[in-house]
């Protein structure tokens, strides 16, 4: 699941990213060479994705919750290199420290 959350996020940065491409190519006003190549202007920004998954599973999720929990061991001398990621899991088994206001959320629960 790691890698799926990674996955979708990275698109969706990237989408957003072309986007920017697309408007300063179509306007001629890349405000450098490097703007161009990147295809984003320095003052760009993107907004931040928070992927949220709901698990609603009968047993409690047992799967890994980091991009580290799926490696094979990572070298020490390595560590400081790799970028990990984390899911934000949400499991439903743990509704009753959840108020649900949405009454389709309280239905699942």
């Amino acid at each position: 699941m790691p890698v799926r959350a990674l996955l979708y996020d990275g698109l969706g940065y990237l989408k957003e990213c072309n986007e920017f491409r697309n408007m300063h190519k179509a306007e001629h006003d890349f405000d450098s060479d490097t703007g161009f190549l990147s295809g984003m202007n320095n003052s760009d920004k993107i907004h931040p994705i928070i992927t949220l998954i709901f698990y609603y599973g009968e047993s409690p999720w047992d799967g890994p919750v980091t991009l580290s929990g799926m490696m094979t061991d990572i070298p020490e001398e390595l560590r400081p290199f790799f970028s990990d990621y984390k899911i934000n899991l949400v499991q439903i088994l743990d509704s009753v420290h959840y108020q649900f206001y949405n009454e389709d959320v309280r239905y699942i629960s």
